[in-house]
């Protein structure tokens, strides 16, 4: 997945209420929350990260939380879990909760954080269904059909060749993103990447993204020379669709091709839809295929 940095603001209306999320200047000395939170269908464990923001002197300055952390998310069907159980990560003084069990499903799921009483923020997101990823192949190459519900506005087509190399006599397995285009140009040559796809804004959105066999060989013929015909082997291809809702979409789509994946820029922030605070609460759906390559 290409790489994520904040970079403009961005003003979203939330829940018809006329909020703004758009980031208030931080009076000095004030504190705010910065929350964390990507869920994820690809795992029963979601982890949440929160920060205390303190404006001093001009600076943004992230602070751990000292003071007891409470989160609580409410689910679809109604029922709501509390977590409070925080680890401290040394290097990015991120308070970490790790929520077992939260079965994803569609629907809108809330987000409320407190920290104590004058540190609190909230949020909601609505969370589609199941990506569904189907692959045809001919002579030419690969078409890759994705289909999913309005609720996700946009996603990443990966396509990975996936291989496998002997080194000291272990055999150790591997994985390359195929571009999705080569231009050669004399002794130029440009790979071009599958970027960000927004999808519209029907109910059912179904979108295909074609490979030709020319990348993939082109890869292929690049590890063969780096690795030696003798070392490496071709095993498969896996093309993977990360699909995202709303809120996900606009905070990666502001910082697509930057440093750090999923970061939040304190000093310079775009997009929240964190009330109360900064941050981003989003749901990423994937689904895959894996097709045999015969060598």
């Amino acid at each position: 997945m290409k790489k994520i940095l904040l970079v403009f603001l961005i003003c979203f209306v939330f829940l018809n209420s006329g909020c703004d999320n758009g980031f208030d200047i931080v009076a000095e000395y004030e504190e705010q929350l910065v929350v964390f939170l990507v869920l994820d269908n690809r795992t029963d464990k979601q982890i949440i990260k929160v920060q205390k923001l303190q404006k001093s002197y001009g600076m943004l300055v992230p602070e751990k939380l000292i003071d007891p952390l409470s989160v609580r998310i409410v689910h679809p069907l109604g029922y709501s879990k509390t977590f409070k159980d925080t680890v401290i990560d040394a290097t990015s003084n991120f308070n970490i909760l790790y929520i077992d069990n939260l079965d994803l499903t569609s629907g809108t799921y809330k987000l409320f954080v407190n920290a104590r009483d004058s540190l609190y923020a909230w949020s909601n997101i609505t969370v589609g269904t199941d990506p569904k990823v189907i692959v045809s192949q001919d002579n030419k190459g690969y078409t890759v059909y994705v289909s999913t519900l309005h609720s996700v506005k946009g996603a990443h087509i990966k396509p990975y060749l996936l291989y496998t190399v002997k080194q000291n006599s272990e055999f150790i397995e591997k994985s390359i993103e195929v571009p999705r285009a080569i231009h050669i140009n004399k002794n130029d040559t440009t790979e071009v990447f599958s970027g960000l796809v927004k999808f519209s804004s029907n109910e059912k959105v179904s979108y295909h993204l074609q490979l030709p066999n020319t990348s993939v060989q082109y890869v292929q013929n690049k590890l063969t020379n780096y690795y030696g015909t003798q070392n490496v082997r071709f095993n498969s291809i896996k093309f993977i669709a990360y699909t995202y809702d709303w809120n996900l979409f606009e905070y990666i789509n502001a910082n697509e091709g930057y440093s750090d994946n999923y970061s939040v820029r304190l000093d310079k922030p775009n997009y929240t839809n964190i009330i109360g605070g900064m941050g981003i609460f989003g749901a990423v759906l994937v689904d895959s295929v894996t097709l045999r390559i015969y060598n």
